[in-house]
């Protein structure tokens, strides 16, 4: 075989399972089969528990998703198997449970959507409390968004939104189609207890609020809202006198997005979509007041809150 001749290939086995491929000198290189670029990362999240003393992993094993809880001071280690397809999210709930957030694809009506679910994990103990399974009104636990690990009365809670009956009373008819029951329902904000089944309502609306921002104490500081009919766009702050507007956008399509607190602990980050300032960050004050661009050039970034305070920290 000549240099020109053709390539070569050696399959190594790597730890964890994973094939490299290890190209012959000769020729240019065949690219790998595409089973490779389609594989799912060994592992594929990583959280570290509020005093550090703990991490949670996600193991993408061949026929299941697998929680690890690793003790860094013990070095002992418990697994647990979750029952889904997709893990959107994993965080400490506080520092004994995980949350793990999970999402199934469903069809309503010829359409496809993702049904989210909030599950709180005690790995050691095989014990698992599902978000909104135990709040009165709610007859389907999903949740969407709004994920906070806060501190209330010296106790951890994580929070979640949802959609609850208005009366707190179960309504027939509503289980299982997230694409028909929602316009019956409030939207709402709840803080779970990690540790049982007990919950504490932070606000709840038949408006169709798209965001909260709230402080490490659990205090809810501001929502975003949408109405579909005007086509209205409106960010509220709670003050002293109850939920104010702080400012209003007339848009179809490409909304701001309410992404979390600014840098001085009081303001609001937006996300610009569109307009004059699109792709670009703001911070909007208590009093309306909006910010020139955070970020230069009109480059999009991603957001970094601090994880105690929760404030603006940087955009990279």
């Amino acid at each position: 075989m000549t240099a020109l001749g053709a390539a070569t290939a050696t399959q190594v086995i790597l730890e964890g399972g994973f094939p490299a491929i290890a190209w012959a000198a000769e020729g240019d290189p065949v690219p790998p089969p595409l089973g490779v670029y389609g594989k799912l990362p060994l592992v594929s999240k990583v959280a570290l528990s509020p005093d550090g003393t703990r991490v949670a992993l996600v193991m993408n094993k061949p026929q299941e998703l697998v929680i690890y809880d690793v003790n860094l001071v013990t070095g002992k280690t418990a697994a647990a198997a979750i029952e889904s397809d997709k893990i959107r999210d994993l965080m400490w709930a506080d520092n004994d449970r995980i949350l793990v957030v999970t999402s199934v694809t469903r069809k309503d009506a010829g359409t496809l959507f993702e049904e989210w679910f909030g599950l709180m994990l005690d790995v050691h103990a095989n014990k698992r409390i599902q978000m909104y399974s135990y709040v009165s009104g709610v007859n389907y636990a999903q949740v969407f968004g709004s994920f906070y690990r806060i501190k209330m009365d010296g106790k951890y809670f994580m929070t979640a939104a949802g959609y609850k009956a208005p009366d707190a009373v179960n309504m027939s008819g509503s289980q299982g189609s997230a694409a028909t029951f929602s316009a019956n329902l409030n939207k709402c904000l709840f803080a779970f207890d990690p540790g049982s089944s007990r919950s504490r309502r932070l606000d709840e609306d038949l408006n169709d609020i798209n965001d909260w921002v709230i402080s490490p104490d659990g205090k809810v500081i501001a929502r975003s809202e949408y109405d579909d009919d005007t086509h209205l766009w409106t960010l509220r702050y709670e003050s002293e006198k109850g939920w104010k507007i702080i400012y209003e956008v007339k848009m179809d399509l490409d909304t701001p997005t309410l992404c979390g607190l600014g840098r001085d602990g009081r303001s609001v980050l937006l996300y610009m979509r569109s307009g004059e300032l699109q792709n670009s960050y703001v911070e909007v004050s208590p009093e309306g007041v909006i910010s020139p661009p955070l970020d230069i050039n009109g480059n999009v970034n991603s957001p970094i809150f601090y994880p105690t305070t929760f404030a603006l920290a940087a955009l990279f």
